[in-house]
């Protein structure tokens, strides 16, 4: 755990210092006694809407607070809790605040309130790497829906659909649940489970393919040499950059500057002005995603080569694509 996170959420905590001498009764805690009564909370619970600031509470009334992970968020402040949900049972946590009960459930997930999938969904398997699931659902006359990659998001449905030869991995990342085929990569032949956030996999995000990220890592060492600039001192920033060009170059066909914001990146990468190299950086080396660093610029490292392992690792779980 981090130092920061540690001292937030457990640095001011007291320490109980009288010796434990009787827990009591914990036969409650046993599963099948502990699920009836869970059953039988939500069963009577009154189901609450809208938003927890500044909500005045009945003592003694159970609520049923349904949430989807994509915006807990909104009941850390107000309920004081951890940042993601912990401590909870089946993705169902009950916390007592002033006097009432909370019960907090994810319905995508627990069996006390289920929220079932897109009706007719089918996982679909791509037929090559670099293929967005967009592009692989219209190829089956389907569409995809980003709400649900929730419910293939374990290596138990990931093994029906492909040979997960080296296992399962967790992993983070906008094109996480899915399989690796790429041989050239660390995680080959290993399926990936999203370890928290499903939510940020977007059906228009794929892999880039090794043979396109090591193009465009060449490509980078090459430029860099004959214009005699210098990576990042922070190689991180450097691998980040070559996987968005990396990206751009599977999607639109042309290496579009990975750092903006663009309208119409299909127009703009027609356009060319802001393909690698961009203009600025031709006509006055000004690399806005400082992957072309002059001599005299603060941040330069000391050489100009990066290998196609520390892009991989340095890039695990996430997009070098801005917005």
């Amino acid at each position: 755990m981090e130092a920061s996170m540690y001292h937030k959420y457990y640095g001011q905590m007291g320490h109980a210092k009288a010796p434990v001498v009787d827990f009591g009764n914990l036969s409650y805690l046993l599963l099948d006694k502990y699920e009836a009564e869970l059953q039988r909370m939500v069963r009577s619970a009154e189901l609450w809407h809208g938003p927890m600031q500044g909500t005045r509470l009945r003592p003694g009334q159970v609520y049923l607070v349904p949430y989807a992970v994509e915006h807990y968020a909104a009941l850390v402040r107000p309920l004081h809790i951890w940042p993601f949900p912990q401590a909870h049972h089946h993705h169902t946590a009950r916390l007592p605040l002033h006097n009432a009960t909370l019960l907090l459930a994810d319905p995508r997930l627990s069996p006390y309130m289920r929220l079932l999938p897109s009706k007719g969904m089918q996982p679909a398997a791509a037929h090559r790497a670099a293929v967005d699931c967009t592009a692989i659902c219209a190829r089956l006359g389907r569409v995809c829906r980003q709400q649900d990659f929730w419910f293939i998001n374990t290596c138990e449905v990931l093994r029906e659909h492909f040979a997960c030869e080296r296992g399962c991995s967790i992993e983070l990342g906008r094109d996480v649940p899915g399989y690796v085929i790429e041989p050239g990569l660390p995680t080959s032949q290993v399926c990936l489970v999203n370890q928290q956030q499903p939510w940020l996999t977007t059906c228009a995000t794929s892999e880039p393919s090794t043979k396109t990220l090591e193009t465009m890592r060449k490509f980078s060492e090459q430029y860099a040499r004959r214009t005699e600039t210098y990576f990042c001192v922070d190689k991180s920033v450097t691998a980040v950059v070559i996987k968005g060009l990396a990206e751009h170059k599977d999607e639109l066909g042309a290496p579009l500057c990975p750092c903006r914001h663009y309208d119409d990146k299909r127009l703009e990468a027609e356009q060319g002005f802001w393909n690698c190299p961009c203009v600025p950086m031709r006509e006055r080396k000004e690399c806005h995603c400082m992957l072309f660093l002059t001599e005299d610029n603060d941040f330069r490292g000391e050489d100009n080569k990066i290998t196609l392992n520390e892009v991989v690792e340095a890039t695990k779980g996430l997009s070098g694509v801005q917005g």
